[in-house]
């Protein structure tokens, strides 16, 4: 509907239009920082990405404790754990109905129609 106003305004308005986006686009380019400071934790399996995780998981456990001593956890973990499961419908397509199942037969799950 609002593309509507686009298609009667003509040529001239297309192309302001499509001036405006390559300006703004522009914009955005020169926005971008020609460096990022955080670059070496893209490196994954690197040591000093490593020891930066290590660092900042230790604060955040000495700061919230460990989650896995929680009542709550082990209550989570139980119902995810559980065998009743009840299926649902994770999509329709195409008229027909699929869900995502795991279970110990299945670890990695498997999509049932």
């Amino acid at each position: 509907p609002h593309w509507e106003a686009f298609r009667r305004e003509g040529k001239a308005h297309k192309l302001w239009l499509m001036h405006w986006l390559v300006e703004e686009s522009s914009e955005l380019e020169r926005a971008v920082p020609d460096s990022d400071p955080r670059i070496w934790l893209e490196d994954v399996t690197g040591e000093e990405a490593l020891a930066w995780v290590k660092a900042r998981n230790a604060a955040a456990l000495s700061s919230f404790g460990n989650p896995s001593d929680s009542a709550t956890y082990s209550r989570i973990l139980e119902i995810l754990d559980s065998k009743a499961k009840i299926p649902y419908i994770g999509r329709v397509l195409n008229g027909l109905y699929y869900n995502f199942w795991q279970d110990e037969t299945h670890v990695r799950g498997i999509w049932r129609r």
